[in-house]
């Protein structure tokens, strides 16, 4: 598991580095709870490189940024090399919002695996559709994106690759990180 923690000019590291599912959130949220509860008001950035995964464990860490961030705590993340599905979005929780240079963004359709009785997929779709209208609302909010375009670029179950220059542009994004050598930062 990579879930590191150090400290840099008084803001914190944090590095999620997992696939989106139950226990790596969990495990995440505690040390994001523990840290929080040592260090009031303390700024915090969370590096994200991530192949997606749950969407409903992916909502408990949104939630628990909007937690940090509503007790002070100033919250950056960054995407280095992807954020996919799920991740993609969790970037929209920040204060900052940052994507290294030669990093992803992959944004697609609610998935889900489902079996059962004709009444029971039905109640999965239904679930998904809400789960669909609640995610792309979290992208329509922090960017220029339209829920229309956004439905388009992902129809059919089309996965929508962004590159950073591309996420910078449509708002998912307030800088893109150059690596280090280049010593150079694009903001919005």
């Amino acid at each position: 598991m990579n879930n590191n923690s150090t400290s840099t000019n008084n803001e914190a590291l944090f590095v999620f580095a997992n696939s989106v599912d139950q226990q790596s959130v969990k495990d995440f949220v505690i040390n994001l709870i523990n840290w929080s509860g040592n260090n009031a008001g303390r700024p915090l950035r969370v590096d994200i490189n991530s192949q997606g995964g749950n969407i409903l464990d992916g909502l408990m860490l949104f939630e628990e940024f909007a937690r940090l961030r509503r007790q002070g705590h100033k919250l950056t993340i960054a995407v280095y090399g992807r954020a996919a599905s799920v991740a993609g979005w969790l970037l929209q929780a920040a204060d900052v919002r940052i994507i290294g240079a030669n990093s992803w963004l992959l944004i697609h359709e609610v998935h889900s695996r489902m079996e059962g009785s004709l009444t029971a997929l039905k109640q999965e779709v239904a679930r998904c559709e809400q789960l669909q209208d609640q995610t792309y609302g979290l992208l329509v909010e922090r960017s220029k994106l339209t829920r229309a375009q956004l439905d388009k670029e992902t129809a059919n179950g089309r996965d929508w690759w962004l590159s950073a220059p591309k996420v910078l542009e449509l708002g998912l994004a307030d800088v893109v990180e150059y690596a280090s050598f280049s010593n150079t930062t694009t903001a919005a």
